[in-house]
């Protein structure tokens, strides 16, 4: 056969790229959504290209050919419109009244990227709520209504802040922040929707054990981890006690409650009141309780001599002007891992008491 002359096999090559560009391109019509991202390195400001789902044209019905048709703005639910009128003066609007799809980078600390929705509808129209459970305050345990039945908590945000702390939900994402996972605005309220983990560090306070200084420091590295990510970000906690850090049975640390997040006066350095909260939580985590006769320290000499590491890292805690300096402490570079603290977290489970709410009458109503 005869050869390709140079000009056949450029216009040969042209021809490919353009296939591959049509083929992109057929893959490129695709559905709007919100996504949650997370990581330590999070800019809420940044815009970054968008991962959407491709639908292609080929397999469009009608009904999805019509909804490509623009609604009138004037046909916007009423809600939707307040949402829009909410949002911080970076952000922007899609037609629908949702904030315009975003991705987040992954984070290096490893937590991955969620692709959740808010969703504009009753949350008990996909769950069940079986009962409520105190872990610093009483949320919702809910139950999936259909097939695996997966293990929930909820909790419903309502009040003029509600949206703010919806962002902030959003924007504090971390391995070692108890992550939403959904979220549903029915009714004027906002209700955030988390995985399921029943034990607190205040269930392993009040449970039998003391820790080793390994189990200790598997426990205060992954806080001060948090922590610093938080301070990263500018902001503060302002509100952190042992029943606001949740456990998972494989010993992962995650601090709840950062809805209620601020910003730091002074950014760049560890917030002050952070710093006086983690140092209580050491000293119950130690010896199960934070003062004796209104002192702080560690007071039981026989299980925590005046030379070994915790008791300087509770020292260095009082001095710190960083999480980056606690997390290079002595005690914090031990060969930790958070499966140290697995058997403290089933023993919590079975040994110290949670306050708990059942409602047999609202259940059977939910589930009628």
């Amino acid at each position: 056969m005869e050869s390709l002359s140079a000009n056949d096999r450029v216009q040969s090559a042209s021809t490919t790229a353009d296939d591959l560009e049509h083929n992109a391109s057929v893959k490129d019509n695709r559905i709007t959504r919100i996504f949650f991202g997370d990581g330590p390195d999070l800019d809420t400001n940044e815009q970054v290209d968008t991962l959407e789902e491709s639908v292609p044209p080929r397999f469009a019905s009608p009904i999805s050919k019509k909804r490509k048709i623009v609604p009138s703005q004037d046909r916007e639910p009423e809600q939707r419109r307040d949402i829009k009128a909410s949002l911080g003066k970076n952000e922007t609007a899609t037609k629908s009244g949702l904030k315009e799809l975003h991705v987040v980078k992954a984070a290096q600390s490893g937590a991955s990227v969620l692709d959740r929705i808010v969703q504009f509808e009753s949350p008990w129209a996909r769950f069940c709520e079986k009962f409520e459970l105190n872990l610093g305050g009483y949320v919702s345990i809910v139950a999936d209504r259909s097939p695996p039945y997966d293990i929930f908590m909820v909790k419903r945000l309502k009040g003029s802040d509600a949206v703010q702390r919806v962002r902030m939900l959003r924007r504090v994402r971390h391995q070692n922040f108890h992550n939403m996972v959904d979220c549903f605005s029915f009714e004027g309220s906002h209700y955030a929707v988390f995985q399921h983990l029943p034990v607190t560090l205040d269930n392993i306070v009040y449970s039998p054990p003391y820790p080793t200084e390994l189990e200790l420091a598997a426990a205060l590295a992954q806080i001060v981890k948090g922590l610093k990510y938080l301070a990263t970000c500018g902001l503060e906690h302002g509100s952190l006690d042992c029943s606001s850090i949740l456990v998972g049975t494989e010993g992962d640390i995650k601090i709840a409650g950062q809805e209620c997040c601020s910003e730091m006066a002074l950014p760049g350095r560890g917030s002050s009141r952070d710093m006086v909260s983690l140092m209580s939580i050491s000293m119950k985590l130690m010896q199960k309780s934070a003062y004796e006769n209104g002192a702080g320290g560690a007071h039981d000499m026989e299980r925590w001599p005046a030379d070994c590491k915790a008791v300087d890292f509770l020292a260095k805690i009082q001095v710190a002007r960083s999480f980056d300096e606690l997390l290079d402490h002595p005690l914090l570079q031990l060969s930790w891992k958070k499966e140290n603290l697995k058997w403290m977290v089933a023993l919590a489970a079975v040994s110290s008491h949670r306050g708990f709410r059942y409602h047999e009458k609202a259940r059977d109503v939910s589930e009628a």
